[in-house]
């Protein structure tokens, strides 16, 4: 039974809601920050992975779909590198996407030609995607979090001003090309806070900066349009954490979350706790001005390409 049908309190979108958006894009003060849920079905959810790592370091505890505590098990039984390279091995199993399928949401992100673009994936779709689409080349970027690697944060390219024809994409949370990157573990996500932080009080240069200041200025200046991200999802929750006062200080408008609704609940205790979970992230959203989407990526891709095809008055033209 659908969500809906439930008459659970997701508040749904106002035509006025599209139109701030279709302008912030219009402007390219729009800045697109993908999650899991945008490479699915091409790559398994987090807790499919859990299970598969699980299966591989013989997990014995019962919460086999819990990623974080799974690879953190895995990281102090077997090494962290030997889970990373579980995690590298099976998504480099899982092909690529279609991108020309008509709700691809990589392929409809990239149709917006903005400068600037961010994700917690491992993946590289997201630049596969705006290099098909541009025929240009990515700048790509990798948040150089672990301590081991603060000093090989000079070797990068200089970083370009990001524009529609350079964009970039940034990787907060590692990529598979580089395995000590990747936040997976509980640690990982502990580690990341603290040493983000640390950056944030010490850090005097450009170059110092674990977040690149083109990468700051779109947290303050731009709508974040994070999709793909799901109510339960450590990912999600440690962005939150990560950037709370930039969302709250942003000068922009509202921000937006798109939120892959959870299975519809079976009994009347696990719907009080569902309902209680979305009133309590909808009040999080609104202290720090983020409007959501209840739905699924496919879902906002499919709505979002039909009414950028369908002419509109920009919201104060």
């Amino acid at each position: 039974m659908p969500d809906d049908a439930l008459d659970l309190p997701y508040e749904s979108w106002s035509e006025q809601d599209w139109k701030k958006l279709l302008l912030a894009i219009d402007q390219k003060r729009c800045t697109p920050f993908l999650g899991a849920g945008a490479s699915r079905p091409t790559l398994p959810s987090g807790a499919e992975l859990a299970e598969y790592i699980a299966a591989e370091i013989d997990y014995p505890f019962a919460d086999r779909g819990n990623l974080a505590r799974v690879a953190q098990f895995g990281a102090i039984s077997e090494g962290s590198l030997h889970v990373k390279g579980l995690i590298k091995r099976k998504l480099d199993q899982c092909g690529e996407p279609d991108f020309d399928a008509p709700d691809s949401t990589h392929a409809i992100v990239a149709s917006l030609d903005l400068p600037v673009y961010l994700t917690t994936n491992y993946d590289d779709f997201l630049s596969q995607a705006i290099e098909r689409r541009q025929h240009h080349s990515v700048q790509r970027r990798i948040c150089r979090w672990n301590r081991a690697e603060l000093d090989e944060a000079g070797q990068d390219p200089v970083l370009v001003p990001p524009s529609s024809e350079r964009p970039l994409v940034f990787h907060l949370h590692g990529h598979l090309s580089e395995l000590d990157s990747l936040v997976v573990t509980e640690d990982d996500y502990l580690d990341f806070l603290v040493r983000l932080s640390e950056n944030e009080a010490r850090a005097e240069q450009p170059d110092e900066m674990l977040i690149p200041p083109r990468v700051r200025e779109a947290f303050r200046n731009s709508t974040l349009l994070f999709l793909g991200y799901s109510l339960e999802d450590m990912n999600f929750r440690v962005l939150f954490r990560s950037f709370a006062n930039y969302l709250h200080r942003a000068e922009g408008p509202r921000h937006v979350a798109v939120q892959l609704r959870k299975p519809a609940p079976r009994d009347a205790t696990e719907r009080r706790e569902l309902e209680a979970s979305i009133r309590y992230l909808q009040e999080s959203f609104k202290q720090q001005k983020v409007r959501p989407f209840w739905g699924s990526c496919a879902d906002f891709a499919r709505e979002l390409r039909r009414r950028r095809e369908t002419p509109h008055v920009p919201v104060g033209a």
